[in-house]
């Protein structure tokens, strides 16, 4: 009998906290439309991922189709019939369908990486917050000492030994940013697992691996997710850069950072090649600090969500 009021319990506050979840996400559909500047910055971004997702069908031309007669042709000149919106590079290439051929190659990998990165992280987090002791010390301990490392350095190290390919590419992105989800995850269940609510679930006999799932992680989610829109911001950044100094990813496949560096020769005569990557970068990392920053607001329950 008391094992059965024991579950009964313990399924009451499951329930709860789903209940808590719902809620969340309510807030979150509510600040958004309820801010013009975040809806824009987010309907923008989903425009993008979709335009990157269709891009053999969106794109006018085949971004690596020469023309050298029509080479560094200016924005909404017409070359054998096709329009060329924003112009072509040094070798005749239509430059809008390079920019979303590169979102195509770019955005996946990105957005993988910041997905793997905070798996990891989040998972070494819960549980050197929860376990704490030796292991968790020494999780602790390896995240800072990668806070430490200049990234840049590292991933350039990482490519250098194992050689510029997507993989290892994919592997440089991800280690970036997996410690800070450790230690804002660790920090989150230190305060959280003295909570009322997780001393309950451990007196009526929750495992531990069901109050990490259904009680500490919900609520470490909201810190996580607006680490996450900055973190995937910052890898963007660092692919571009990584592409431009010839790290990333190789030519011919197309990248926002190989176009500006292969603008660099004509930027005395064409100004377009490396104005609208250019563009396309600030303008994607923009919109996502703007959606990380109302996230920010929506969960952070200090702040007031207009």
């Amino acid at each position: 009998m008391q094992r059965q009021a024991a579950k009964i319990t313990l399924d009451a506050l499951d329930s709860e906290a789903r209940m808590r979840s719902a809620s969340l996400r309510w807030r979150v559909v509510h600040g958004f439309l309820s801010n013009k500047p975040s809806l824009i910055a987010l309907v923008f971004l989903v425009g993008i991922f979709a335009i990157a997702i269709a891009a053999p069908l969106v794109s006018p031309a085949d971004p690596l189709d020469q023309n050298l007669e029509g080479r560094l042709s200016a924005p909404m000149s017409s070359d054998g019939g096709t329009l060329n919106i924003l112009g072509t590079d040094g070798l005749g290439r239509d430059i809008l369908s390079r920019i979303i051929h590169a979102a195509r190659f770019a955005l996946p990998l990105v957005l993988g990486a910041a997905i793997l990165a905070g798996v990891i992280g989040t998972i070494a987090g819960l549980y050197a917050g929860y376990r704490e002791g030796i292991i968790g010390r020494f999780l602790l301990g390896i995240a800072d000492m990668q806070i430490a490392f200049p990234y840049l350095v590292v991933a350039i190290a990482i490519l250098g030994a194992l050689g510029t390919s997507t993989l290892t590419l994919f592997v440089a992105l991800s280690i970036f940013g997996w410690a800070g989800y450790t230690r804002v995850a660790a920090a989150s269940v230190f305060g959280l697992k003295q909570r009322e609510f997780v001393l309950a679930a451990k007196t009526l006999g929750a495992s531990n691996l069901r109050i990490l799932l259904n009680h500490l992680l919900p609520n470490v989610m909201a810190p996580i997710i607006v680490l996450f829109t900055f973190n995937v911001s910052t890898l963007i950044i660092v692919e571009s850069a990584l592409s431009f100094i010839g790290l990333g990813i190789q030519p011919p496949t197309p990248s926002w950072g190989n176009m500006l560096n292969d603008s660099q020769t004509y930027l005395g005569v064409a100004w377009w090649p490396a104005t609208f990557p250019g563009l396309a970068i600030m303008l994607t990392v923009l919109a996502i600090n703007i959606v990380g920053d109302r996230f920010r607001d929506v969960l952070d329950p200090s702040l007031r969500v207009d």
